[in-house]
């Protein structure tokens, strides 16, 4: 090494034990997806190291080091990308940056599962669990503080989490209803739109046949102005950030008559709408049923 090269200060004996443990408690932590012990160890080595954040800083890039040459492919893998930045001090968390998105902050909880995300200028995203782990909600806050948007997601049949519930920034809502249909597939049938005063707007439901069972691709009106569509053609998709996204083949009109409209309406969780032109369908065969319609839940 040249002579005028800076040279790296060795890091303390304190420093590299408190960073071998966390690094192990971590690796242990992934493997019995039990992250309790390795938070509980940083927020010690934070405690113990106050006033001396070089210390802590070196204790942090011992633990980072040597996750990044783990035996454990997942945790080598993960740690090559992230890095552990401290504890989240409003609860039991993690509190992790990334190297491809510098500025980039994922707060992890015990479980593993990120519950909170912080971009430079952008949206910042906040994870609340269930005790019994069956529903989830996501908070969105702008920058400033003021609350964007809001997704309930609960955990179904599949063993997924699906959008049920979209509150937007004016306190309207969006509310889903979700079965397993064909090939045990789960996906939307029902949709209840209310403002933020709570009163109903508009409802539809994937309608049925005769036999109870439901019709791909027919939505009926059960609910709403009378100038909406009693019968929509089409499909309906959901991100797990909320975005309502529906490919419209047609609809058929209070006149009875039905008519092609190839369209895609999307519908941002903030309330912001977009309609593009959507792709040439085939003439549907499949044609509304008559009868009574089950009503999704409230």
């Amino acid at each position: 090494m040249p002579p005028d090269a800076p040279q790296q200060s060795p890091v303390g004996a304190d420093a590299q034990r408190s960073g071998h443990e966390i690094a192990m408690a971590v690796e242990q932590g992934i493997a019995n997806k039990d992250l309790s012990q390795a938070i509980q160890l940083i927020q010690q080595t934070e405690r113990n190291l106050a006033g001396k954040p070089q210390d802590l800083k070196s204790a942090l890039d011992v633990a980072n080091r040597e996750l990044e040459k783990s035996q454990n492919p997942t945790v080598q893998k993960y740690f090559q990308a992230h890095n552990i930045e401290g504890s989240d001090p409003s609860k039991a968390g993690l509190v992790l940056s990334t190297d491809q998105n510098p500025g980039v902050k994922v707060k992890v909880g015990v479980d593993g599962k990120a519950y909170s995300l912080e971009k430079p200028n952008a949206l910042k995203e906040d994870r609340i669990l269930s005790p019994d782990q069956k529903t989830e909600v996501i908070k969105y806050t702008s920058p400033d503080g003021k609350q964007a948007w809001e997704v309930t997601r609960e955990r179904m049949q599949d063993g997924k989490y699906h959008p049920y519930k979209i509150v937007r920034p004016d306190g309207s809502t969006s509310r889903y209803l979700w079965e397993q249909t064909g090939q045990g597939k789960i996906e939307p049938v029902g949709l209840i739109e209310n403002d933020k005063d709570g009163k109903p707007v508009r409802q539809y439901e994937m309608a049925k046949d005769r036999e109870g069972k439901r019709v791909p691709g027919v939505w009926q009106k059960l609910g709403g102005p009378e100038k909406d569509f009693p019968f929509i053609f089409g499909k309906l998709e959901l991100t797990d950030n909320g975005i309502h996204r529906f490919r419209m083949e047609g609809y058929r009109g209070n006149d009875g008559k039905d008519v092609t409209a190839n369209q895609v309406l999307t519908i941002n969780p903030d309330g912001t709408m977009r309609k593009e032109a959507g792709q040439p369908q085939q003439q549907r065969a499949v044609q509304p049923p008559e009868g009574q319609q089950r009503r999704p839940r409230s």
